[in-house]
């Protein structure tokens, strides 16, 4: 038997036999922590992470880590756990498989952040690449065999989106090409499309709402998605529609069926935010439960729209028409200390004084 035969099946015995079944949002709200044991490390470099680690089954690990152990220490941890040689282990994170010498820190690992456990293999020179195909192929399988709704199934897909997010796609034959992925964001936008109504068309408030596991995975295939499409044109954007027959475009289909995708949910989610102002204002300023998921979206339909000329300033109109809603939201909801709500910022005319100000704030300015 191969070692990468060896790794696949010992990794499928312990899903078969683990009783840890772990649901990583229920995670989410717990906080890092941070330890002084280190005298020659800062407080930065010691501090203690909670991540998760999941095997390609419905199991995810929990583990407790210092930013500045080694990635060779979290793998000797797993090896105790699941019985894997460390040897035979590969650890994926945003699609890149991360080096023994390096650690937690020099990874960019976050608090709450989550890995990918999958079987080494030893006959390819590409160790990054070579395990996207077979994840690719196990997706369709499981979804022919269990469907979309499938626990499984959504568990795969989502470890595909975090293998391909930052991964190069072409078509060659250590990767995958455009066509493989597009179907799952078009399937995970009538999904989002389909919640979004139900939020909207609800009676109560919140209505539900779309989770935040299908955002992100949307918005991971989409990393991909859009730097394929740059490509193809030539990175030239933003293109018109209809597109001309004249130019020889390998993805004018879902060129075009990516606008529609965009089109639909900046349409719904629309409707979702004239219902937060609505209550909103029905309750005096009374805070709302609002699903920060949407501010996940609406950043993502602000990235597509600079794919397309004259979106983006149909989508800042949109945020113009809502600019209530939108700082009810960001005030809310951007509370990570990092640059991922700085889009918001383009267009000053969306934000008052009340969500630039808590912005600042977020991203570290004040």
């Amino acid at each position: 038997m191969s070692s990468s035969s060896l790794s696949k099946r010992k990794l499928d015995d312990f899903a078969d036999n683990a009783v840890l079944r772990i649901n990583p949002t229920r995670m989410r709200n717990h906080q890092s922590a941070t330890s002084s044991n280190s005298p020659n490390s800062s407080i930065a470099d010691t501090a203690r992470l909670q991540f998760f680690v999941r095997i390609l089954s419905d199991h995810t690990l929990v583990l407790h880590a210092y930013s500045c152990d080694t990635i060779k220490s979290i793998h000797e941890k797993l090896q105790s756990i699941t019985g894997i040689p460390i040897i035979e282990q590969s650890l994926i994170y945003r699609g890149k498989q991360l080096q023994w010498e390096q650690t937690l820190a020099e990874c960019n690992v976050q608090n709450d952040a989550g890995l990918h456990l999958v079987g080494r293999m030893r006959s390819t020179d590409h160790p990054r690449f070579s395990c996207v195909p077979i994840v690719l192929e196990f997706c369709k399988l499981l979804k022919r065999a269990a469907g979309v709704d499938d626990p499984l199934y959504g568990s795969c897909r989502s470890s595909l989106g975090t293998m391909v997010e930052y991964t190069d796609i072409r078509e060659n034959k250590w990767s995958i090409g455009l066509g493989d992925i597009f179907p799952f964001v078009s399937e995970l936008a009538a999904k989002l499309s389909h919640d979004l109504v139900v939020s909207a068309e609800s009676t109560s408030f919140p209505g539900p709402s779309p989770s935040i596991g299908d955002v992100d995975d949307f918005t991971a295939f989409m990393v991909a998605v859009r730097n394929e499409i740059k490509r193809d044109l030539g990175f030239s954007c933003p293109v018109r529609l209809p597109l001309s027959e004249e130019l020889p475009l390998c993805y004018a289909d879902e060129i075009t069926i990516l606008h529609g995708i965009f089109v639909n949910l900046l349409s719904k989610l629309d409707r979702c935010l004239v219902k937060i102002e609505e209550h909103a204002k029905e309750n005096g300023g009374e805070t709302l439960s609002v699903g920060c998921q949407y501010l996940g979206l609406l950043k993502e339909l602000n990235s597509i729209s600079k794919l397309y000329y004259g979106s983006e300033e149909v989508f800042w109109e949109t945020m113009k028409r809502r600019t209530s809603a939108l700082c009810y939201i960001i005030v809310r909801c951007a509370n990570r200390s990092d640059d991922d709500h700085k889009w918001i910022l383009e267009c000053k005319e969306v934000a008052n004084s009340k969500a630039r100000r808590h912005l600042a704030m977020t991203m570290g300015r004040l």
